[in-house]
């Protein structure tokens, strides 16, 4: 009897033992589990299933390993934006199902159905391709979703397509809440994060480019789209002349395009080019006739070539010289549901006639043609004081360079001289015929643009300025140009400054001396130089070996003019009023 009884226990310890070894193993009885043996027990620990724990007639709980999966984060993005009208799809994902044992997931997905509308769903091409999906959408607002499969879901991403048709206005949105979401029964947890669907408008985009350009399209930068509607938005062109925007509302709108500076290439070469249309000698473009109607009366005519001279003196007027104008004036739309490219627009300067506009991104790099040079000269004169005094300009041979205008800005010291009332005459000179517009816009400075409708021909005296001596004795001034400009650039000034010097009452001749020398500065040897009275009278001497020349006893206060006999080298004639002595007048050939 005690024999049998030994053995029955060692039978009992080696199936416990047995048992509990086999669930440490395989994972099972997760559940705490206790024995209760007489005499002793076997317990399998947790940390270690290979270890064996041998105790006597202690009882000790079994605990399983935790092998519950991790929570798989579900979302859908609260970012999706979609136009009016069209088809939007709202991924949802997940994060990595391997190895968590889903074979199912079931879910309600809430929507505005005033917002959208139509919903279907698509696994092709996401983690949930192989599954079976089973949907109903016959209740407005709600989308109800099961899938399964038999084998388990791996991988991360998009575990399922929702897709709808937008219908609602521009602006409005919709929440999309997956509630209730589960992975198979709840197992593996989920963590969701719900999504937002925004109505937007489209966009409307195009170009800006220079209406009157001589060249190919050139763009036009820093053009403000302004678009009035529900929502007011703008944009600006960039310096390709591009633009897009968008951010509309709902309804109408009107996009109209306005500009403000880059005012460059307006002269009095444009008011000529107006002189010229209006009697027929020339034929301006329908674009041309845009921007040079300046008074916007849409009739061209010799008042618009005034305005845009009196623009280029600073002289205020009634014209929109210098305004910016675009052809469309704007552009209207119904609503903005969906993109409008290509809403192109033409922007004209107005008084820029001649289509010599450059765009600030061309400025650095922009080639001219190969221009003639025309110097322009300023004298060197002496005078009494208190006088009225005439001071000559002169220029190089106009002859087929096609001049029809110029303009300058003479600086000088208004202490002591100052420009009359009418400080210009064209009478018996080159300019004789050519409109003169002037404006002594501040103390020291007059501008001044001359122009008119048939090219200038010949060399010699261009104009006259009229001014009066109010300096003391001793006392001069310069005669400095500034911006000079034949035409719009073409040919180009070769601008030489001179002076007035102010002498006593009492001197009554002067000496004028200075150097003959060629264009590149060499000097003329044995030049003849002329020296002619108003009244005629000449005196003639001959340079130097060094190109130097002198005449003693020059009757003052009277006007010559110096010229060369051409042989060594062509200069153009110089005019001087002699006041006293006259020193370091040189006479330099033309290039």
């Amino acid at each position: 009897m005690i024999l049998a009884r030994r053995v029955l226990r060692r039978c009992i310890k080696a199936a416990t033992f047995t048992l509990f070894f086999a669930l440490a193993v395989t994972g099972f009885g997760r559940a705490s589990a206790e024995t209760s043996i007489p005499g002793g027990g076997v317990i399998m620990s947790p940390s270690n299933v290979n270890q064996l724990r041998i105790t006597n007639s202690v009882r000790e709980p079994f605990r399983a390993p935790n092998l519950q999966p991790p929570c798989a984060d579900v979302s859908i993005s609260n970012s999706i934006t979609t136009r009016r009208n069209v088809s939007v799809t709202a991924p949802i994902l997940v994060t990595d199902l391997t190895g968590a044992g889903v074979l199912s997931f079931d879910f309600n997905l809430t929507y505005d159905p005033a917002i959208l509308t139509a919903p279907t769903v698509s696994n092709a091409g996401t983690i949930s391709s192989p599954m079976v999906i089973t949907v109903n959408p016959n209740t407005p607002g709600v989308l109800r979703v099961s899938g399964y499969h038999h084998d388990f879901v791996a991988g991360a991403g998009t575990l399922l397509n929702i897709n709808f048709t937008a219908i609602g206005p521009i602006g409005s949105g919709s929440n999309l809440v997956l509630s209730p979401f589960a992975l198979n029964e709840g197992n593996p947890c989920s963590v969701v994060s719900n999504g937002h669907v925004t109505i937007i408008s489209g966009t409307i985009s195009g170009a800006v480019t220079y209406a009157n350009a001589q060249a190919p399209p050139v763009p036009v930068p820093n053009v403000l789209l302004s678009a009035t509607g529900s929502v007011t938005t703008s944009t600006n062109s960039n310096f390709s002349g591009l633009y897009s925007f968008g951010g509309f509302g709902a309804g109408a709108y009107t996009v109209t395009p306005s500009k403000i500076g880059d005012v460059n290439g307006i002269t009095g070469f444009d008011s000529a080019l107006i002189a010229q249309h209006i009697v027929l000698l020339i034929v301006l473009s329908p674009t041309q006739l845009l921007a040079a109607d300046v008074s916007q009366n849409s009739v061209v005519t010799s008042f618009d070539a005034a305005l845009i001279a009196q623009y280029v003196v600073a002289i205020p007027n009634v014209g929109i010289t210098g305004s910016w104008i675009f052809s469309p004036a704007n552009r209207g739309y119904a609503d903005v549901e969906s993109d409008f490219n290509a809403q192109n627009y033409d922007a004209i300067l107005m008084g820029e006639v001649s289509g010599n506009w450059i765009a600030p991104t061309m400025r650095t790099t922009a080639t001219l043609p190969a221009a003639a040079v025309l110097p322009v000269t300023a004298p060197t004169i002496t005078v009494l004081p208190d006088q009225t005094i005439t001071i000559p300009v002169t220029c190089g041979d106009t002859t087929g360079l096609n001049v029809l205008a110029y303009q300058f800005d003479l600086i000088y010291d208004p202490t002591v001289i100052v420009p009359q009332a009418n400080p210009i005459s064209t009478v018996g000179t080159i300019s004789e015929g050519m409109l003169p517009i002037f404006n002594p816009i501040s103390p020291g400075r007059l501008k001044v643009v001359l122009f008119t409708a048939t090219p200038r021909m010949g060399a010699g005296l261009l104009l006259n300025l009229k001014f009066t001596a109010v300096g003391t004795p001793g006392s001069a001034s310069p005669l400095t140009w500034e911006d000079f400009k034949w035409d719009e650039g073409n040919p180009a000034a070769l601008a030489a400054n001179g002076h007035v010097r102010l002498l006593s009452p009492t001197v009554s001749s002067g000496v004028v001396r200075g150097r003959v020398l060629t264009a590149t500065g060499q000097p003329a040897s044995y030049t003849r130089v002329t020296l002619t009275a108003l009244n005629g009278a000449t005196s003639t001497v001959t340079a130097n070996g060094f190109g130097f020349y002198e005449f003693a006893g020059v009757a003052a206060g009277q006007t010559y003019t110096l010229s060369t006999d051409g042989r060594r080298t062509i200069i153009s004639p110089r005019l001087l009023t002699v006041g006293g002595d006259v020193t370091e007048l040189d006479l330099i050939g033309d290039p």
